[in-house]
């Protein structure tokens, strides 16, 4: 999309916010910039990320009633650490999406003064998938959502919100020092972190990226995209 993607030299360096918030994406410096225009999932390009290569929004503001859900449509190629990190918030009060294992994605939701971190179950996930984390603060609990299925097993206790203002990092960890290697497509960030909400969400993003036959069986947009 070069209404929204700035590409130079073949690799992104800006991705506008399509919300209007302004929330727009950048890298560290041109060493880290994803690849453009070299990977496709269902006839669609996306962010291809080797080596170092990440994306962030620098600051991002949580709402105030520490509710936050984050999509993101990606697969993991390699892992080589088991800090490597698909999407985070880097703050005080934070948290990182992690692989919890030096060469797979088994994952955990690593959490920072939030409540207690959670390892995951069904890995390794390599995907390409549908991965969501929502932080639920009015109902305390953080889960993570792999195509609709709750693969937190129900998730963890949030006990304390989220830092409202903090760095939102997309393919790396809070620290921005661990990065696995795959593939982005889209990523979808929503103070709205009800179940109808996230159905919305999973089922607009599994049809449009051509994953809707990995969605849970008893999903409502299984076969007919929102």
């Amino acid at each position: 999309d070069s209404a929204t993607i700035s590409v130079a030299g073949g690799n992104i360096s800006r991705v506008l916010d399509k919300s209007g918030h302004n929330y727009n994406m950048t890298v560290d410096d041109e060493t880290n910039r994803p690849q453009a225009d070299s990977r496709t999932l269902n006839g669609l390009y996306g962010a291809d990320f080797t080596g170092n290569d990440r994306l962030k929004v620098a600051p991002f503001t949580v709402d105030s009633s520490g509710n936050v859900m984050i999509l993101i449509v990606a697969k993991i190629d390699i892992v080589d650490n088991s800090s490597d990190g698909l999407i985070s918030m880097n703050g005080t009060n934070d948290w990182q999406l992690d692989a919890a294992n030096g060469s797979a994605f088994n994952g955990e939701l690593d959490v920072a003064n939030l409540g207690s971190s959670k390892s995951l179950t069904g890995g390794p996930f390599t995907g390409p998938s549908v991965f969501c984390c929502v932080f639920d603060r009015a109902n305390t609990v953080m889960t993570v959502y792999e195509n609709g299925y709750d693969i937190s097993t129900g998730g963890t206790a949030y006990t304390t919100s989220i830092d409202t203002s903090v760095e939102l990092g997309v393919f790396r960890n809070r620290g921005a020092s661990y990065n696995p290697d795959g593939f982005a497509g889209e990523v979808v960030v929503s103070s709205s972190v009800d179940t109808e909400t996230r159905q919305l969400y999973e089922g607009y993003l599994a049809h449009k990226w051509g994953l809707s036959g990995n969605l849970d069986t008893s999903h409502p947009f299984k076969n007919d995209a929102p």
